[in-house]
């Protein structure tokens, strides 16, 4: 059974915090800051399609893969 105070220290730490951000790159970035543009303007409207709009060059499915990969990694 993994030691989960150990691993709750470690990614509360400044550290490891930096080591999980080095992992993604602009596109995952710019997620954050789409996904809380569309939650101000539409905060009922959360589909693929309308976080794409919001992202220059980006597609339903790129978003899809962006958040599936954010979501590995524990940001989303």
């Amino acid at each position: 059974m993994p030691d989960f105070a150990a691993l709750a220290a470690r990614a509360t730490s400044r550290a490891g915090s930096e080591s999980a951000l080095e992992l993604l790159n602009l596109p995952h970035l710019q997620v954050f800051p789409a996904l809380q543009r569309l939650h101000e303007q539409a905060p009922d409207c959360h589909g693929l399609a309308a976080t794409a709009s919001t992202l220059p060059g980006a597609t339903p499915f790129t978003v899809a893969d962006l958040l599936a990969e954010l979501g590995e990694l524990a940001f989303l």
